[in-house]
């Protein structure tokens, strides 16, 4: 019955992040129906991308969880958990201290309030409540740490690619400041990520335990163990 309910809530959730999706879509084009040219115009924005993210992490959570060997799907989690929790502080607090740094005025009246609440408040929520219904349990954070780290410079080379190749700034902020000052602004962000990393790590390992394999010399076979809840996995004896 738990499986089913996290199943069934995983699917509402990436319901909910495409509707988003399409919601922003709408108020950009005029319409939902994504084309290959706007969906790479809309990945400019780091919101949109996470949204992606938090949608593709719905679809794909459940087939991993069953289908993959290891911890993956708990590398997964504690990866989007991070990058839903540092889009939720950087954009809110941008956000609180002047609008204008992250959405041009005449844009920003299209939008409504709840909107910006869906688009970078939700993901923590539910992927917070996802890891409540069917714990993910973590190896080592080495993994983890590589994915939120890839994606974070992939991201950075994007947005410096746009603004010196094609003249793009992905928020408005980004054309006020200097060079310099946007490699203060990136320090500043990797700062924050790298600490929403650590909360992430270590909430996914104390809520949902981290899983080792420890070897049995008496048998020469191996079990898993779960950490942290200290049970041990039976091993017959021969």
């Amino acid at each position: 019955m738990s499986r089913l309910l996290s199943v069934c809530f995983r699917v509402a959730c990436f319901a909910f992040f495409t509707f988003v999706c399409c919601r922003l879509h709408t108020i950009r084009y005029g319409h939902a129906w994504f084309s290959s040219k706007s969906f790479s115009e809309m990945t400019i924005h780091l919101t949109f991308l996470v949204l992606v993210l938090e949608a593709a992490y719905f679809a794909l959570a459940t087939p991993l969880q069953i289908l993959s060997s290891g911890n993956l799907q708990g590398h997964v989690y504690c990866s989007m958990l991070t990058l839903s929790l540092f889009v939720f502080l950087l954009f809110w607090s941008i956000f609180l201290y002047d609008k204008d740094l992250l959405i041009n005025p005449e844009v920003r009246r299209f939008f409504p309030y709840w909107l910006n609440h869906a688009a970078h408040s939700a993901g923590v929520v539910s992927i917070l409540a996802d890891c409540v219904l069917w714990k993910p349990s973590v190896g080592s954070s080495r993994l983890s740490f590589a994915i939120v780290g890839t994606l974070g410079v992939a991201y950075n080379f994007y947005a410096e690619y746009l603004i010196h190749v094609h003249g793009i700034y992905p928020y408005p902020m980004f054309a006020q400041l200097s060079g310099f000052g946007r490699c203060v602004l990136y320090g500043a962000s990797w700062a924050l990520l790298f600490v929403c990393f650590l909360v992430c790590y270590q909430f996914t390992y104390r809520m949902g335990g981290r899983a080792k394999i420890v070897s049995c010399s008496h048998s020469g076979r191996r079990v898993k163990s779960n950490k942290a809840s200290g049970e041990l996995g039976s091993v017959k004896a021969e």
